[in-house]
């Protein structure tokens, strides 16, 4: 189908929908949440500042879409769902008596119109790095699709400390448009006070919580009701889980993107000092971002002593053409190939194992004692897709059977 069809498509069915559930975000207030990385730990937590503070709130988040208390899968590969299930999901959501809505909302949503038409009372923007190029083109296509929520939104909010924040203010200049900041350490309308505490790991997560504590003061939570939700609040499945401590460490993440790929392992890094090895398994899935591959590769080398590249829905892309361009990223930072037969997991040397599982289950026989495994890129997904065919997946069940033998 030509573009100019499927835009027109994707076009009507969101104001289709729109009359069919009757305006829902008429009776609710919508929050979208938007970033390259981060969406998901951000919008849970303000669902759960929110449920904190006695809000009835409804969300859609890559996860999953909890609507007055009941989940439901929005499908593989999917965070921001077509027009018609958004709808549909507003409509539940204020039905069953919600009187808000975190929503994740991703630049091809925005671009294929899924969320065409809804009225936001919060928009925020957590950071926009490398990716998504092979659906959008160029980054600045890709900054500008993350920065359409902004304009849609009555109150935006921006990260203060990210590195496209000049570029972002910019066009929202250019809109007439006012929006207030958030930041760790710079200075901001909302800033990290001495009283937050946090039990998520990293700098990064710290960037996620002020996100979630400036939406929610916009939105009118008190200070203390925030600070309190924020240091009972735990990660959502797939998110720095942590398998196993003991004898050595294993972490799942969904880390996909080099600059949440460099956050984790540095974060891993400086979690685990006793660890004589950071073992790093991933893969960078097919029709995403070819050219953020070597970067991955290089964020993976500044961090992790031992690399093992797998599977991570290639699609119909060659394994061996993926690896080949992670590589030249770990061969920046030092790191030597070593064929699968001859792979003893030394320092700085990675090696390709196609099979997620069998990737796993080498990494595991090659720590010891205090050392971390540590595999990004699926987190929570049910699936991987080789050769256009989605195969159930469960990276959390694959690693605890594998331990347990």
């Amino acid at each position: 189908m030509p573009l100019i069809f499927k835009k027109l498509y994707h076009r009507l069915e969101a104001y289709l929908a729109m009359l069919y559930f009757r305006f829902p975000y008429k009776s609710i207030k919508v929050i979208g949440v938007t970033g390259t990385d981060g969406k998901t730990t951000t919008a849970h937590l303000i669902h759960h500042i929110l449920i904190s503070a006695g809000v009835k709130t409804s969300m859609i988040s890559t996860i999953h879409a909890s609507i007055g208390g009941i989940e439901y899968p929005t499908g593989f590969h999917v965070t921001t769902p077509r027009a018609w299930n958004v709808y549909k999901y507003l409509r539940a959501a204020a039905d069953a008596g919600s009187t808000h809505f975190v929503m994740e909302t991703t630049s091809h949503g925005i671009e294929q119109d899924r969320v065409r038409g809804i009225r936001f009372t919060v928009g925020v923007i957590t950071n926009v790095t490398h990716e998504h190029l092979f659906h959008h083109g160029t980054f600045d296509r890709y900054v500008w699709l993350k920065t359409q929520l902004l304009a849609w939104s009555e109150q935006a909010l921006l990260n203060k400390e990210m590195a496209v924040y000049d570029k972002i203010a910019r066009l929202l200049t250019s809109y007439g448009k006012h929006w207030k900041t958030y930041a760790v350490k710079d200075k901001a309308d909302y800033m990290w006070q001495t009283d937050m505490k946090t039990q998520l790991p990293g700098a990064y997560n710290k960037e996620n919580c002020m996100a979630a504590y400036s939406v929610t003061r916009e939105l009118g939570i008190p200070h203390e009701a925030i600070v309190a939700a924020i240091a009972t609040y735990s990660l959502p499945k797939g998110r720095y889980d942590i398998i196993q401590e003991k004898p050595f460490t294993v972490i799942i993440d969904f880390a996909h993107t080099p600059h949440s790929i460099d956050m984790v392992l540095k974060a891993t890094k400086e979690g685990y000092p006793k660890a004589k090895k950071v073992i790093h398994v991933f893969g960078a899935a097919s029709q995403r971002d070819d050219e953020k591959r070597p970067l991955m590769g290089k964020a993976s080398g500044s961090w992790a002593t031992t690399v093992i590249l797998t599977e991570e829905d290639y699609r119909n892309e060659s394994f061996e053409g993926i690896c080949e361009m992670i590589g030249r990223g770990l061969q920046e930072k030092g790191f030597v190939y070593i064929p699968e037969e001859k792979f003893e997991g030394k320092k700085q040397t990675y090696t390709m194992i196609k099979n997620r599982k069998d990737a796993l289950e080498k990494a595991l026989k090659l720590a010891s004692k205090d050392d971390v495994v540590i595999a990004t890129g699926k987190g929570h997904e049910s699936s991987l897709n080789r050769d256009g065919v989605e195969h159930e997946w469960d990276e959390q069940a694959v690693i605890k059977k594998l331990i347990k033998g």
